[in-house]
C-alpha cells in the first residue's frame, strides 16, 4: 500500500471509528491513541474531531465517563486516560480534568513487587494504554511522585521477561509503552527517565537483531493480525525513540521505516476482529510516527 493509499485508510477509518459502526471494546482506546497521533503529525482537524467528539458523547460535565454494556468485558475506563488527557489539553474543557483526576483514582495504583513471566507478558497491553496516562498526568497535573514506580514497575516486568524469545505481538507492546510513557516523563527525573530509556535501548537493539537474522520482517511480513500489529508497534516504537533522542538515528530510523514500509502492502482494511482492528491501528501509529521523521 502506498503512502498516498494509507493515507486515504486512516481517513476512512477515522470516520468508520467516528460512524460509531462497531460494539464498544477495548480497541476504541488503541484508535483513540491512532488519531491523536495522527493529528499531532500532521495537524489535519479531522482527526482531531474524531477523538473530541467521541470522547464528549461518554464524558459527562462533572467527569463521569458513560461506557454502554456489552463491550467484551475487562475494558477499564483508565485505558482511555491519554485520550482523555489530549481532550484536556486541546479544549480546556473542565470534564476532562475531572475525568482524569477520577480515573487516577484507580490507575495511579500501580502494582508493585516481583512477578513471574506470564503476568509480565499478559500485564503488556495495560502497560500499553495506561503507563502513558499515569506519566503524563503525574508530570502535568500530579505531584511528580509516579514516575519512581512506573520505573519500578517496568524493571520488574524485564526481569521477569526473556527478550530473546518474546512474541512480536508482546515486544511491540512492551517497546511501544516504554517509547510513549518516555515521551511523558519529565527528563528532570532523570534516575527513572533514564531507567526507561537504558530498557528502550535494550530492546530496541534485541528487535534489530531480530528483524535482520530471524524474523524475516525485512523482506517477509508477517501475515496474521497479532504479529503484523506488533511489528507495527515496534517500527512504531523505534521512530519514536528516535524522535525522542533516545535511540541512535543512524542505526534505528532507516531500518525501522523499512519495515514499516513492508507492512503496507498488507494493512488489514476492514477488519472486524479485535486483532485486526488493534494491527490497523498500530499501524496508524506507525503512519503518524513516520510522518514526524519526515518533516525533521
Amino acid at each position: 500500500m502506498r503512502l498516498i493509499d494509507l493515507n486515504v485508510f486512516a481517513e476512512k477509518s477515522a470516520r468508520e471509528f467516528a460512524a460509531g459502526r462497531s460494539a464498544p471494546s477495548l480497541t476504541d482506546a488503541w484508535a483513540l491513541r491512532a488519531f491523536a497521533a495522527l493529528y499531532q503529525a500532521d495537524g489535519k482537524p479531522q482527526f482531531r474531531e474524531t477523538v473530541l467528539s467521541w470522547l464528549e458523547k461518554r464524558v459527562s460535565r462533572d467527569g463521569k465517563i458513560d461506557l454502554p454494556m456489552g463491550d467484551g468485558g475487562g475494558y477499564k475506563k483508565e485505558a482511555l486516560g491519554a485520550a482523555i488527557l489530549f481532550a484536556d489539553r486541546e479544549t480546556q474543557d473542565a470534564r476532562y480534568r475531572l475525568a482524569a483526576d477520577q480515573l487516577m483514582e484507580t490507575a495511579g495504583n500501580i502494582p508493585s513487587g516481583q512477578i513471574d513471566e506470564s503476568t509480565a507478558a499478559f500485564s503488556m497491553e495495560e502497560a500499553f494504554l495506561l503507563m502513558p496516562f499515569r506519566a503524563e498526568y503525574d508530570a502535568r497535573l500530579g505531584t511528580k511522585q509516579l514516575a519512581r514506580f512506573i520505573a519500578a514497575r517496568f524493571l520488574s516486568c524485564r526481569k521477569a521477561l526473556t527478550l530473546e524469545s518474546l512474541p512480536l505481538p508482546i515486544l511491540g507492546l512492551y517497546l511501544s509503552a516504554l517509547s510513549d510513557t518516555l515521551e511523558k516523563m519529565e527528563i528532570q527525573l532523570y534516575e527513572h527517565y533514564r531507567a526507561l530509556a537504558d530498557l528502550l535501548t535494550e530492546a530496541a537493539g534485541l528487535a534489530l537483531r531480530r528483524w535482520e537474522a530471524q524474523s524475516g520482517l525485512l523482506d517477509a511480513p508477517p501475515q496474521n493480525a497479532p504479529a503484523l500489529g506488533g511489528c507495527a508497534l515496534t517500527a512504531y516504537a523505534l521512530m519514536k525513540g528516535v524522535r525522542l533522542g533516545a535511540l541512535d538515528e543512524e542505526k534505528y530510523l532507516k531500518k525501522a521505516q523499512l519495515a514499516f514500509g513492508r507492512l503496507m502492502d498488507i494493512l488489514p482494511d476492514g477488519a472486524d476482529d479485535p486483532q485486526g482492528k488493534k494491527a490497523k491501528y498500530a499501524c496508524l501509529m506507525a503512519l503518524a510516527e513516520e510522518g514526524r521523521a519526515q518533516k525533521e
